[in-house]
């Protein structure tokens, strides 16, 4: 059985509100995990924060393209 990685084989999704302090330490231990797992998705919720939680989510996302386009 062949595995199609234009889809994810695995998704996490994180509700986001007002965690800029706790998003860089956590993208970095989750991602840590799922690099082991194969093709994952990593979806952040973001519920209207106040602060630049949003920014850094788009921050992380941005890289995690560019990632994906230099292998």
């Amino acid at each position: 059985m062949s595995v199609d990685t234009a889809f994810p084989l695995y998704s996490l999704i994180i509700p986001i509100y007002n965690e800029k302090d706790n998003i860089p330490l956590l993208y970095q231990r989750v991602k840590a995990v799922m690099d082991g797992l194969g093709h994952c998705e990593l979806i952040f919720i973001n519920d209207g924060s106040r602060d630049t939680s949003l920014q850094l989510c788009l921050l992380y996302t941005s890289d995690a393209a560019d990632e994906e386009d230099s292998v």
